[in-house]
């Protein structure tokens, strides 16, 4: 359910990039005004999230409330695509084209408030659920589940285009757009059953012991850590919550420059087709998900440092942007490796992000994970409003070059605040040694062996003592 919930917004954005110059076009508008529509909703979805999280109250938690505004709010957002479909349709041969925009601005806007007010009560369900050693590996997933939208996305485009015009000449990119916001309107349909069928009415009346490590279960898979977060005073913890906000600021302006000016250079520099230019990208974010798949796969096995990983991810990047400057006439390919490298590290380095701060978040405090959360999605959505507009002003305006400095310079900043978090977690570990031996996790054949021998105690078998302690 988590995971669908990260997946569907990237599904509908990746869905409308590769229509959305075209669409702009036929209402005279220019190719910044395109950046403008995919990024309109991102400040009212801001505003959905703080008025989400004023909707619940985190101490005095009421499961069957929450789980009812998991299943109302998508239906009123599957209304709003309902409309706006059937909007952009009537007036698709319309001459009053600044009317016309100017209301699908405001469906998107509305459809953009209306979404996001169920996040925070869904991100606190999560981390009420959700062990605290844990939260990294599936803020990874999380990312491939984003990812992994972004791939999908273009495809289901393709493929509705096909169903459209019987794999005929092009329709009218108004009435195109109109399809692919009745494609949404399924997405909401489907959060809305996850809320219904999925989510449980009440908690356990139990308590669940998140925070508790002492009990290793051999079936979990925990990932190898040398962010020992929860042992850390609480200063250190809120500085790596912080460090992470703006983290939070700095990658996504480069993502979302990528997943729009990339397709805009192609189509607009290299005459490629907009339908192909999809299909392009889509193997650009599948290569990150495999990244991170086998990044998780090499963590939980123990087999590399965590917090190596995480700066190695970030610093990626820089050598990515390099592909992006065209000093020599290049083809357009350069690009595609270019968002490949930037994309696969963004995708694993975001998943520690996250993780790393949900872990280092106390509640109780002004750094606990609803206001973390908040905050986080603050500036995630401020960074993705802008950069689909900074990243196709700046190639319409300045061109390949321009834009490669400016992605360059969010690069390094992202980096640098991603070294500033781990140099932090390794002086620590030093003045700390003992903490962070205890807190190494065991092997995955130790951990099934301790399981094994927890199992025959409860059985009431006898276990052989070791030879020193008989």
């Amino acid at each position: 359910m988590g995971l669908w919930t990260n997946a569907s917004p990237f599904v509908a954005m990746s869905m409308q990039v590769p229509i959305s110059l075209d669409f702009a076009l036929s209402l005279r508008q220019g190719a910044t005004s395109s950046g403008f529509f995919l990024s309109c909703g991102v400040i009212t979805g801001l505003c959905a999230m703080a008025a989400g999280k004023k909707l619940v109250d985190e101490e005095n938690w009421n499961q069957f409330y929450v789980r009812r505004l998991l299943i109302v709010i998508p239906l009123i957002a599957m209304a709003l695509s309902f409309a706006s479909a059937i909007f952009i349709n009537e007036t698709s041969g319309s001459e009053q084209v600044y009317l016309v925009w100017w209301v699908m601005i405001g469906f998107t806007v509305a459809g953009s408030f209306i979404g996001p007010l169920s996040v925070i009560p869904g991100i606190i369900f999560w981390t009420k659920i959700t062990k605290s050693k844990n939260r990294t590996f599936w803020m990874i997933l999380t990312q491939c589940a984003r990812n992994l939208g972004l791939v999908v996305g273009p495809g289901l485009f393709a493929l509705l285009r096909t169903a459209v015009t019987g794999g005929g000449d092009r329709v009218c990119p108004r009435s195109m757009m109109g399809w692919v916001n009745l494609t949404l309107l399924f997405f909401s349909l489907i959060s809305a059953s996850f809320g219904a069928f999925v989510m449980p009415a009440r908690m356990p009346d139990y308590p669940l012991n998140l925070e508790e490590d002492d009990e290793d279960d051999p079936d979990e898979l925990v990932m190898i850590s040398d962010a020992h977060l929860e042992a850390m005073p609480e200063p250190e913890r809120e500085r790596v919550v912080w460090n992470m906000i703006w983290y939070a600021f700095e990658r996504p302006f480069t993502l979302a420059a990528v997943e729009v000016s990339t397709l805009m250079m192609l189509e607009v520099y290299y005459g490629w087709d907009p339908y192909m230019t999809g299909i392009c990208f889509t193997a650009v974010c599948s290569l990150g998900i495999i990244m991170s798949i086998g990044t998780t796969v090499a963590l939980v096995k123990g087999w590399v440092v965590e917090s190596h990983v995480f700066i190695i991810s970030a610093a990626s990047s820089i050598i990515g942007c390099l592909f992006l400057v065209e000093i020599v006439p290049t083809p357009g390919w350069t690009l595609l490796i270019a968002d490949c490298i930037i994309y696969t590290g963004a995708t694993v380095a975001n998943g520690f992000a996250e993780g790393w701060a949900s872990r280092a978040a106390k509640e109780g405090t002004s750094f606990s994970n609803a206001e973390y959360r908040l905050r986080q999605l603050s500036a995630v959505t401020v960074s993705r409003f802008m950069g689909p507009i900074v990243g196709r002003f700046l190639v319409d305006y300045g061109g390949r070059n321009v834009y490669a400095v400016a992605q360059l310079v969010m690069c390094l900043m992202g980096t640098r605040t991603v070294y500033k978090t781990v140099g932090l977690i390794w002086r620590w570990n030093r003045a700390n040694p003992q903490v962070s031996v205890k807190d190494t996790e065991v092997p995955a054949a130790e951990k099934l062996l301790k399981g094994e021998e927890q199992s025959k105690i409860k059985n009431g078998s006898p276990i052989e003592a070791a030879p020193e302690d008989q």
